[in-house]
């Protein structure tokens, strides 16, 4: 997987391994790199094409918190899950009308996550 995010690569590596999820992300889009969530999602595509790791557009998903993941995600044509367990509420992200929306990460199946579902 590739992470995507508005912080500075040093900053949300710490996060990760800290959570316990560093070894789940090969690479990533970090602030500095593109000025829009959008542009580091689909430098993130870009990055996970070059490297074969992506079937179509539609194989990817941008997970996140916020709309401007759900915005990224539909300019970038990925399917959105937004997680309603940061910041934004429930039905602030729901108004926004991601792809799946869910209280918490603990919700999602694999099949989902894959598109087989």
């Amino acid at each position: 997987m590739l992470l995507v995010t508005g912080n500075f690569p040093g900053i949300d590596w710490r996060k990760m391994e800290k959570a316990g999820l560093s070894s789940y992300f090969r690479d990533g889009a970090f602030a500095g790199i593109s000025p829009t969530r959008a542009g580091l999602a689909r430098i993130a595509l870009r990055k996970a094409n070059e490297v074969g790791w992506l079937r179509s557009p539609r194989s990817a998903v941008l997970i996140g918190e916020s709309p401007n993941d759900i915005d990224a995600a539909r300019k970038n044509g990925i399917r959105s899950i937004a997680v309603s367990s940061g910041i934004s509420t429930h039905e602030e992200l729901a108004a926004h009308q991601p792809d799946l929306l869910v209280r918490r990460l603990s919700e999602l199946r694999l099949a989902t996550l894959l598109g087989l579902e």
